[in-house]
């Protein structure tokens, strides 16, 4: 398992495509702190997105608080473009570069393969994720003067640059298990659909669809920034994040299901 894991990370790293996504998601987040410094004159807006709720809470812009604002200004980017692109590259390059033809018939059991690929997976969303984190940091402290404290949503008292610290790893934390449902989903999207445009619409189509039949995954994926807020201030309960992460364990388990069924030596 540990080399496949490490055969993943290769090629991931390998590909041109990986350092193009890195690079343009540095571009993205340079463009949103410009936008949100000079457009929105340092003041940063929200609203409920589910309720369309005309009350907008308005908060200042600083060093300490820029880093989740700017996180929330990108999510759409990297739900609905990086992490299916990523999914799917995994999957469909191998398949049709007959990479997994290879690794099959040197006697590599199919479950260990497929957890490799989905666990390589998770682990480069973690690595997004730290890439967002630090970039943001680094961006906000060129941009905006020192503060020794900061505010964010529905958390009445000042946070400390530490505490900020650690509730935007929480947050972090909240996107990040959103990032692999939406992994898991465009996994088993690629091994329904070798094809990678099909299986590009396949995953937005599920999540498209899933959205309308569910107002928890309606709200999750339009207003992720929202459910971060409001389950890192303890608003919502933790189970709701909980359910995601069982919806992660089933649908892996498909994945699983539908590699098994599949032959890929022929």
């Amino acid at each position: 398992m540990i080399g496949l894991l490490k055969s993943e990370f290769y090629r991931i790293f390998k590909q041109k495509s990986t350092i193009v996504l890195f690079a343009f998601l540095t571009i993205v987040l340079v463009l949103v702190t410009i936008n949100l410094k000079i457009f929105n004159q340092g003041h940063y807006n929200v609203f409920d997105a589910v309720k369309y709720s005309n009350k907008v809470f308005e908060l200042p812009l600083n060093r300490l608080n820029m880093p989740i604002f700017i996180l929330g200004e990108v999510e759409s980017i990297i739900l609905f473009i990086l992490i299916p692109y990523m999914g799917i590259s995994v999957v469909n390059s191998e398949i049709k570069r007959e990479y997994l033809r290879m690794i099959l018939i040197r006697g590599e059991e199919k479950y260990k393969v497929i957890c490799s690929k989905v666990i390589s997976l998770f682990l480069f969303n973690g690595i997004m994720c730290l890439f967002v984190f630090v970039l943001s940091y680094i961006i906000s402290f060129l941009i905006y003067p020192s503060v020794s404290e900061t505010k964010v949503f529905l958390i009445n008292n000042s946070l400390s640059f530490g505490q900020s610290v650690v509730y935007f790893f929480k947050n972090l934390f909240i996107y990040y298990c959103v990032f692999c449902f939406v992994s898991s989903i465009s996994t088993a999207a690629s091994l329904a659909m070798p094809n990678p445009i099909s299986a590009m619409f396949a995953t937005w189509g599920i999540l498209i669809a899933g959205m309308f039949a569910s107002k928890f995954l309606f709200y999750i994926i339009v207003s992720l920034r929202n459910f971060g807020f409001e389950t890192t201030a303890g608003v919502k309960s933790l189970s709701y994040l909980g359910i995601v992460i069982i919806a992660i364990f089933i649908i892996c388990a498909c994945s699983c299901f539908i590699f098994q069924k599949v032959d890929y030596k022929h």
